[in-house]
Formats: C-alpha cells, structure tokens, sequence
C-alpha cells in the first residue's frame, strides 16, 4: 500500500523541531523491536507529523540528517539514570522556531555523563560487585525505587577483555576495535559483569592494552636473556673441551720428550761407560740384526710374488679346538689380511690414548684415528671407506658417528673399554681368534 505522505513532496523541508520529534521516534520504535530495519522505523516516525509535513523516505542516503540526532539522543539516553519516554504527540504545523525539549530535559533528575562513568571505572580496582543490566549503566527502576549497583572491573577482569580483544583482532582484522571489545567482554566474563561500552577509548582499556604490551616486551626480554644464557654456557662448555684437549696435548708431548731425553741421556752414559769391546760388540750385533731383517724382507717379497693372482681363502691362525670370541649383536667383521698390515680405524680416542696405541701395535696394524669433538659424518666416511676394520669406543660417539661409520663400511665393531683391552681384542683380531660376525 502506498505511504500516505508519497504526493507531499512540494511543502519543503522539515524543520530542526520536526527532524527531532521523527529521529525521536523512530529511535523508540527500533527499542521496542530489535528486528524492524531503520529505513522502516524511519518511515514510521514519519506518521507523527501532519500528513502536509510527511516526506517520502526512499533509502538512508536521502535521510542522513537522522544519523546525527539519533546518536546525540543514544548519547543522552546512556548519560540518564533512568529512561523517559520518548514523546509521540502529534506536531502539527510547528513553526520554525519551535523548540523540542531533549530526552534528557523530559527525565530527572539527569546522571552523570557517561565519560564520568567510565572515570569511576578506570579507578575502581576492587573485587567485582553486585549483579547489574548487561550495559552496565545506573538504571532507576519505575516507581522511583533505588538503582542498582554500578560494575566495576577489577584489574583482572580488565585484563581478561584486552586480552580477548587482541586475539580477536589477530584473527579478524577488519573488525571494528569497538565489535571486537563488546565480543571479547560477552565471550570472557559472565552476563551479570557484562555492562555498555561505548567507546575504544575509555582510559582504563588504553592504559591495560599498555600494560599487556608491557608484559609482552618483559616476557620476550626474559626469553632472550635465557636463549643468551645457553649460548654462553654451550660456548664456554666448547671452550673448556678445547681447553682439556690442549692440556692433555701438551702433558703428553711432556711426557715424550722427558723420556726421550731419559733414553738419549741413558745412552750417553753407557757409552761414556762402555769399553772398547762393548761398543764392537754392539756394533756388530746391530749389523747382524740389519743383515738378518733384509734378509727376511727379501724372502717375503720373493713369497708374496709367487702368490700374486692367485685366489684363496685367507689363512686363519686361530687354533682348532679353541673357541673363537663372539662378536656382539649389530657387529661384523673379516679375517685381517696377511699380505699387508691390516687397515684399522678407531673413532673415538683421545689424543694421548692414540699414542700409546699406536706405539703398542707399530708393526703390526696401520692405525688411524677420529676425535669426535669437531669430526663431522663426511670426514668419518671418508676413512672409514678404506679401512679394514672400524672400531668404535661407546664412550666417545654419539648415533651420527656410528651412521657414519656404518655408511661407508660393513665391518664395524665396537669397543666400551680402556686402551689396554683394545689392545688385547686387536690382537685376537689379527691372531683370528674373533668369530666374523654375531
């Protein structure tokens, strides 16, 4: 059915006194039904005026001048301690000048404004009070009956909805800061703390925001300092390995040169000591044992060129009827080859340890040495591919060392013991006395 007002559009337009007594209204009517649109409510505060003074309504972009009023009078309806009636008398042929008393002159006595509200609020820190309306404003119940309690946040409450703001923010950016406040307030406190929010600024949501960004700034501080703190500690725990390696280093290159110098001292003695016929003696004993040994290396050149190319078995010298010593589960290994000095790696010793072991097998293994403070897989690959046998002392490798060794070679075993044992188990290794696999 047609607007009644739709032919009027000749008798001017509305005076302030019209405009408000409409805005007035319509405001009411959108109050009283969450549901009805505000073109429609609009439309309908529009019957209050005489039908010579009704204008069509045809979409919000030709009634801005209503947004303006209606939230000056939201503003004043807040500020109020109680709700007074919104006037729905008829204006008829109001003159210019005619002046509408506010909302806030039709109700008294008038409440503090709402910016005083929101100050008692910031300075409240005490424990929450009694129950109150959701938005949270001083209402006076009809029949001149005493208000209700006015909220007031503690600091934890405060701090629960600046906190569910920002997460809402993080996730929703385009939302309105003020949507997200008035979410975050009926996501985290109960209804009976809930209270009206009217703006982002209110000095007690700026100054927790600061608070939390505070927080945040220390929490991120500490974190740093602590991850500083362990790389200090993990550099000086490198620091004091070099440190060891170097001392030990140092007491061993001590200890060789003191006995070098016992033996070169020694022999100077004997000599000064020595008759003529104990130094010819010697002379000549020294000569045999130089004739002798070439003797044997030319015979074993002569041997091994007979049996060049031909295939066999390698000799074994382990001794029937004696059990050979098993291998543990995970290892394996081969007979060591009699036609060379057996290959061995062994990963895992310290720098001393691998001097006395070299000087206990001279002759009889061609030995190489990993330290696995600085050793990275590549290096073990490398001569581990070229090696014999690989032997791995448990108590100096780790998972990566023993990948590594396994990668590039089959024959691996290994060792929890001291040097001394490691000697003997090579031994047995070279005499075939070690069973070739678990």
């Amino acid at each position: 059915m047609p607007h009644a007002y739709a032919r009027n559009k000749t008798n001017g337009n509305l005076n302030n006194a019209e405009k408000r007594l409409v805005a007035a209204e319509s405001l009411r009517l959108m109050k009283e039904d969450a549901g009805l649109s505000r073109i429609e409510a609009l439309r309908r505060g529009m019957s209050t005026l005489d039908k010579s003074r009704q204008k069509p309504v045809i979409d919000m972009a030709h009634a801005k001048w209503v947004i303006p009023l209606w939230e000056e009078m939201a503003a004043e309806r807040d500020a109020m301690n109680g709700e007074a009636e919104i006037p729905t008398a008829s204006a008829s042929a109001l003159p210019e000048n005619t002046t509408i008393p506010t909302i806030a002159e039709l109700s008294a006595p008038a409440a503090a404004s709402a910016d005083a509200v929101l100050a008692a609020d910031s300075e409240s820190e005490g424990p929450p009070e009694a129950s109150v309306p959701v938005d949270g404003t001083v209402r006076k119940k009809t029949g001149g009956q005493k208000g209700s309690t006015l909220v007031r946040w503690n600091g934890s409450e405060r701090k629960t909805v600046a906190k569910g703001f920002l997460k809402l923010k993080a996730d929703f950016p385009d939302m309105k800061d003020l949507d997200c406040l008035r979410k975050s307030m009926q996501y985290n406190l109960p209804d009976h703390r809930q209270r009206k929010i009217v703006s982002c600024k209110e000095p007690w949501f700026r100054a927790t925001l600061d608070e939390i960004r505070a927080e945040a700034e220390r929490e991120i501080h500490a974190a740093r300092e602590q991850r500083e703190a362990q790389l200090r500690a993990e550099q000086d725990a490198i620091d004091a390995a070099k440190e060891r390696e170097t001392a030990e280093r140092l007491e061993a290159e001590r200890i060789e040169q003191e006995r070098a110098e016992a033996v070169e001292q020694a022999v100077e003695e004997y000599r000064a000591n020595a008759s003529l016929e104990e130094l010819l003696l010697l002379v000549a004993k020294k000569a045999a044992g130089l004739m002798v040994g070439s003797l044997v290396e030319t015979l074993q050149t002569q041997v091994l060129s007979q049996l060049t190319g031909v295939v066999r078995t390698p000799m074994s010298l382990h001794m029937p009827g004696v059990p050979p010593i098993q291998l543990e589960q995970g290892e394996a290994t081969k007979p060591a080859p009699r036609d060379r000095l057996p290959r061995v790696l062994v990963i895992g010793l310290m720098r001393q340890q691998t001097w006395e072991l070299k000087r206990a097998m001279d002759g009889i293994l061609k030995l190489d040495f990993i330290q696995v403070e600085h050793t990275g897989g590549s290096s073990i690959e490398e001569k581990a591919r070229n090696a014999d046998l690989v032997v791995l002392m448990t108590k100096f490798i780790s998972h990566q060392h023993t990948a590594a060794a396994k990668k590039a070679n089959s024959h691996v075993v290994y060792r929890n013991g001291g040097v001394s044992e490691l000697k003997r188990w090579l031994t047995s290794w070279v005499n075939g006395e070690i069973a070739l696999a678990a």
